[in-house]
C-alpha cells in the first residue's frame, strides 16, 4: 500500500485544484457615497463629510474603504451588508472612525458573479443622542463675537451664516454664550460638527468650568485655512472627560496679529452633540 500512497496524495490534489477558468468569481458593489436624512427639526442640515465605508458582510468585518469604492466580494445570491459611515476625526486623516451619531445602514444585496451593484447607503441621526446645539443662524446667533450674515451668495446654505468679528487686535476669539452641563458619572461622548470657510488659521477648544476650581481653557485642534466650504468633525470627548468640570463652553479662535492679510472666516450649521 506504501508504493501507491505518492500517486493517491497527488489525486487528490489533482482533484481539489480547480481547472482554469473554474476560479471563483467575486461580485462587485460599488459605493460611491452615503447620503445622510434628518428625522427631526432639530437635527438640521443634512450636511456631511462621510469620507469612509466600514463594510460588514453577513456580520463579518470586510473592510474599511475610502469613498468611492468597489468592492469585489466572494459571495453570490441574498446576502446581508452592513455599511457604517466613518469620518476623519477632528479632520486628520490618519484618525478615521465611525461616526457614533449616525446610523448604520443593513442591505440585503443579491450578488451574481461578476456583475456590480450601486448601492448608496442612506443613515440617519441616532434617536438617542441629544442635541445639544443646533445653530444655522437662520433665525439668532448662539455665539459672541460673530456676526450673523443674512446674505444667502455668502452663506454655506439657508439664508444666512456667521462671520467672525475681527478688531484691530486681529485676535477674536468665538465663544458659545450657554454653558453646557455634562454628566460624567460614566463618561460621555461629545463631537462638533461645523461648516466653515476660513482665510486663517483656526483653533478650537473647550473652557471647561468647576464650582471649586474656576476655569481653565483647553486647546483641542489647529483647523487650516479653507477658500472654500467644508466640514469637520471635532471630537472633544477626551476632553471632556479627563476634566472634573461639569460645565463647558466651546470656542472657535484665530490669531492674524502677525499678518496683514485681510481676514474672512465663516461658520455655519454648528452642532454639538452629546451621549
Amino acid at each position: 500500500m506504501k508504493h501507491y500512497l505518492p500517486y493517491l496524495l497527488l489525486l487528490v490534489l489533482i482533484a481539489s485544484c480547480k481547472p482554469p477558468g473554474e476560479e471563483d468569481i467575486p461580485s462587485y458593489v460599488h459605493i460611491p457615497a452615503f447620503e445622510v436624512f434628518t428625522t427631526a427639526p432639530e437635527q438640521g442640515s443634512t450636511s456631511h463629510k462621510i469620507t469612509d465605508a466600514w463594510v460588514y458582510v453577513n456580520d463579518e468585518i470586510q473592510g474599511i474603504y475610502e469613498l468611492p469604492v468597489t468592492l469585489p466580494l466572494l459571495a453570490q445570491g441574498t446576502t446581508k451588508i452592513t455599511f457604517s459611515p466613518g469620518i476623519m476625526s477632528n479632520g486628520i486623516s490618519t484618525t478615521r472612525v465611525q461616526y457614533p451619531f449616525y446610523t448604520d445602514t443593513i442591505m440585503y444585496v443579491d450578488l451574481v458573479a461578476g456583475e456590480t451593484d450601486t448601492v448608496r447607503p442612506a443613515v440617519t441621526y441616532r434617536s438617542s443622542r441629544f442635541f445639544e446645539l443646533n445653530e444655522d443662524f437662520e433665525n439668532g446667533n448662539e455665539f459672541n463675537n460673530i456676526q450673523r450674515i443674512t446674505d444667502p451668495s455668502l452663506s454655506f446654505e439657508g439664508n444666512a451664516c456667521g462671520k467672525f468679528n475681527i478688531d484691530a487686535t486681529r485676535i477674536t476669539r468665538v465663544i458659545t454664550t450657554s454653558k453646557f452641563e455634562v454628566n460624567q458619572i460614566d463618561g460621555v461622548v461629545l463631537f462638533m460638527e461645523l461648516n466653515y470657510k476660513s482665510s486663517h488659521l483656526i483653533s478650537a477648544g473647550i473652557i471647561a468650568e468647576t464650582d471649586n476650581q474656576g476655569t481653565v481653557v483647553i486647546n483641542k485642534v489647529s483647523i487650516p485655512p479653507q477658500a472654500d466650504w467644508n466640514k469637520i468633525y471635532l471630537n472633544f470627548t477626551p476632553e471632556i472627560n479627563g476634566t472634573l468640570a461639569n460645565r463647558f463652553q466651546f470656542f472657535l479662535e484665530v490669531n492674524a496679529s502677525g499678518s496683514t492679510d485681510n481676514v474672512e472666516i465663516y461658520i455655519d450649521n454648528v452642532k454639538i452633540l452629546l451621549d
